[in-house]
C-alpha cells in the first residue's frame, strides 16, 4: 500500500466527500490559471522539438508535452510519446492516426510522410484543429470522422480522398470496447489498404483493455509483434 493510500484509507468518509466536493469547485479556476502556462510549455517543447530534428523527444521533453497538454493519460505515456516519434521520422508511406491528441503534434513535428488522423468527436476535433492552428503546425490531414455500423462493429467512417496505402498506423481509437467497438475495426475496415510490412502502434491502455482487437488482429490477420518501446507495442502486417 502507498503513502497516498494509506491515508486515504483512513480518512473519515465525510471528510473524503467534502475535499471532493472542494476540488470540484477549485479545479475550474486552477485550470484557468495554469493553461496560458502549460501552453506556453507546449509552444516550446514544440519549438525546441521542430530545431532538433531527426531526434526524438527525451524523457523529459515528452514529459512537458504531456504536461503542456493537460491530459494525464498522455502524461503516463511517455513512451509511447516518443515511439510514435522515432516511427513517424522513418515511415516510408503515409501514416493513419485513429483518434487525435497530443500524438496528432508529435506527428505534424516528426512525419516525413502526408499523415491522416481520424477523429470521431466534432469538440475534439475542433480543439485539435485550433490548437494545431494556433501553435503553427499543419492542420490539413485531420479529418472529422463520424464512427458508424460497419459489418457487425462500429469503426469511423472512412473520408473520401485518402492515401492509397498506409505504411504506419498509430491506433488510439476510436472509443469502445469488445466485439462491437473501438479499435477492433481497424483490419477489418483497413486491412486491404495497409502496406506489407505497416506497422500498427498501440499504447499500454490498448495492451490491457482490448485484448479481444489484439486477439483477433493476430488470429484473423497474422499481425506479430514487431518492437517494444518501453510500454508501447508495434505489431506488423505480414507480407
Amino acid at each position: 500500500m502507498t503513502v497516498a493510500s494509506a491515508i486515504k484509507a483512513r480518512t473519515p468518509v465525510p471528510v473524503r466527500r467534502a475535499l471532493r466536493r472542494v476540488e470540484r469547485r477549485v479545479r475550474p479556476v486552477t485550470t484557468a490559471v495554469t493553461a496560458p502556462v502549460r501552453r506556453h510549455v507546449l509552444r516550446t517543447v514544440i519549438r525546441d522539438l521542430t530545431a532538433q530534428r531527426p531526434r526524438i523527444p527525451t524523457a523529459r521533453q515528452a514529459r512537458r508535452l504531456a504536461w503542456g497538454w493537460d491530459n494525464p493519460r498522455a502524461a503516463a505515456n511517455v513512451d509511447y510519446v516518443r515511439a510514435v516519434a522515432w516511427l513517424a521520422g522513418r515511415s516510408d508511406g503515409p501514416i493513419l492516426e485513429c483518434g487525435s491528441g497530443l500524438t496528432t503534434v508529435v506527428l505534424a513535428v516528426y512525419a516525413s510522410q502526408p499523415v491522416v488522423s481520424l477523429e470521431s468527436d466534432p469538440g475534439w476535433h475542433r480543439r485539435i484543429r485550433t490548437l494545431l492552428d494556433d501553435i503553427g503546425l499543419a492542420a490539413d490531414g485531420l479529418h472529422l470522422a463520424p464512427v458508424e455500423q460497419h459489418d457487425g462493429f462500429e469503426w469511423y467512417r472512412v473520408p473520401s480522398g485518402l492515401p492509397e496505402r498506409f505504411a504506419l498506423v498509430v491506433c488510439d481509437g476510436p472509443p469502445g470496447l469488445g466485439r462491437e467497438g473501438g479499435r477492433v475495426g481497424l483490419l477489418p475496415v483497413m486491412h486491404d489498404r495497409l502496406t506489407p510490412g505497416c506497422l500498427v502502434l498501440v499504447d499500454a491502455h490498448m495492451q490491457q483493455a482490448e485484448t479481444f482487437a489484439l486477439t483477433t488482429w493476430q488470429d484473423e490477420y497474422g499481425l506479430e509483434p514487431a518492437r517494444r518501446f518501453g510500454t508501447a507495442l508495434a505489431l506488423r502486417v505480414p507480407g
